[in-house]
């Protein structure tokens, strides 16, 4: 029997599909599971996304550099430390094993001299790229020293040629005297066809930094997402294949957003996704540049409305100068949407008539939830976050009613308190029916400080019989989650009501 067992164990680990399955519901980290059987190390080591990161440096602070462990507590592989030199970390290290390599500077207090520090970072960095030459294909760099511009130039000039992803962060100039434009070259970069992934985060004005991301992008021809924040934005004219462009910027006070325009126009053509992040610092300084039109813009994302108005109507971004456009994320800082759905809602023409997937925050009027239906017709997924409303609160129910009139397929709310008693929750969530004819999926999420819902069913005519029934009409929803309703779950497991909701 034991033996059978043992052959059907063995016949599962051959089967490729288990661990296909495992990666895709991410249960289990790939340093685990590359210890399961050789040919599930394998497969870890040369999937085409490396499933495990080489650290070249680790906190002291953390503890992790006397353990004799290959990974530190996170699941990490570990770099080398004080009593593990790099050189011997890598003498018998599976080369592939770094596929994917993390340098972060450490800028920890300590007794060691910053420019030890510096020298120990240009130490790994190019001991690494230079042995791993050949296998490197995601590369992430963060530091904190100017001096680290030249290492990084000349090895992005010499190495590392089947670069796939970079990612580089220059936070701020810590130490040292400032180091001259000039004290590197400014020949070209290697081409590198590979590479399709670019990163920067410029939170610096320093300009041999900015000189060396514009040679970066020139030498990624087939350059596909593009994520950059900065004050000083890049020439794009030799990357004809950017799909997706993320874009932040530093400055709080008026910006004059170099280069954006002009970047934005380069790109307008081949455009698929557009994401304006916010900058963390909480300004709505208003930036004065318009959006071309884009033909194939399928997704944008603006995080930052107050800032990035789009048109005080959204006009730059209607159907008729983004065509292709399907999803619509926007955002504010301080302003809800109100106001500005309602005006849009009024107009005498349909303005996002290709929209499919729709995500906005702060509506305080319910009304004009309804009014969507006008301005975008196809609409088929809603989200709504109504978290940071203020100083209203707009219930479960107000919000459920006023999207039964839109034909939803997918719906998701998040709300900051359910009501206070069973009775109402029921009656709420009874609007639900009227739903059902077309809604597949439902997430609601409450973000709230009560801990309990009062039970009053018995205080009101049919008060189970309703709560039965509504318990019924959720058949008509291939998938519903509530993964913040504690308030339901805590009635039915204290009243042993053998009901389990998934």
């Amino acid at each position: 029997m034991a033996k059978r067992q043992n052959c059907a164990v063995r016949q599962a680990l051959q089967n490729p599909l288990i661990l296909q399955q495992i990666f895709k519901n991410g249960s289990v980290s790939g340093k685990k599971v590359r210890l399961v059987c050789h040919l599930w190390n394998e497969i870890v080591l040369s999937h085409p996304q490396p499933k495990l990161t080489l650290f070249l440096h680790t906190d002291p602070s953390r503890g992790d550099s006397s353990s004799e462990d290959e990974y530190d507590d996170d699941g990490r592989l570990k770099g080398p430390c004080s009593f593990n030199p790099l050189q011997l970390f890598c003498v018998k290290m599976e080369p592939r094993l770094a596929r994917c390599i993390k340098e972060y500077q450490c800028i920890s207090k300590g007794q060691v001299a910053p420019w030890q520090k510096l020298c120990a970072i240009e130490s790994r960095v190019i001991h690494v790229t230079n042995k791993f030459n050949l296998f490197l294909e995601h590369v992430t760099i963060n530091f904190y020293s100017e001096h680290l511009i030249p290492t990084l130039y000349e090895i992005l000039k010499t190495c590392c040629p089947n670069l796939k992803r970079l990612e580089i962060c220059f936070e701020f100039t810590g130490f040292g005297h400032s180091l001259d434009d000039n004290s590197y070259g400014t020949s070209p970069l290697c081409i590198r066809p590979m590479l399709t992934f670019i990163k920067i985060l410029d939170l610096t004005v320093h300009t041999g930094f900015f000189k060396m991301t514009q040679l970066v992008l020139n030498s990624a021809p087939n350059l596909t997402h593009f994520t950059y924040h900065g004050d000083k934005f890049p020439d794009l004219s030799r990357n004809v294949s950017i799909k997706m462009i993320t874009f932040g910027w530093r400055s709080t006070r008026l910006l004059r957003c170099n280069g954006l325009k002009k970047m934005l126009d380069q790109v307008k053509d081949q455009l698929e996704f557009l994401h304006v992040k916010s900058n963390g610092t909480g300004s709505t300084v208003l930036i004065d540049v318009r959006l071309p039109k884009m033909k194939r813009l399928k997704e944008f994302r603006n995080e930052v409305l107050d800032c990035f108005s789009c048109g005080d109507q959204l006009q730059d971004i209607y159907t008729e100068r983004m065509p292709c456009l399907e999803r619509l994320l926007i955002f504010t800082i301080e302003q809800n949407l109100t106001e500005l759905l309602r005006t849009i809602s009024r107009q005498s023409r349909i303005l996002f008539s290709g929209v499919k997937h729709l995500h906005v925050p702060r509506i305080d009027d319910p009304e004009v939830i309804v009014g969507l239906k006008m301005s975008f017709p196809k609409l088929e997924s809603l989200t709504i976050d109504q978290r940071n409303l203020e100083p209203q609160i707009i219930e479960l129910g107000s919000n459920l009613r006023a999207c039964t009139s839109l034909g939803l397929k997918y719906l998701k709310l998040f709300l900051l308190d359910p009501c206070d008693k069973l009775s109402e929750v029921i009656r709420d969530l009874s609007t639900l029916k009227e739903l059902f004819p077309s809604l597949k999926t439902l997430e609601i999420e409450f973000h709230s400080y009560k801990k309990r819902v009062t039970d009053d069913l018995d205080l009101i005519v049919d008060g189970t019989e309703k709560m039965k029934q509504w318990f019924l009409a959720m058949k008509g929803l291939e998938n519903i989650k509530q993964e913040r309703r504690k308030w339901v779950q805590f009635f039915i497991q204290e009243n042993r009501i053998p009901i389990v909701l998934e």
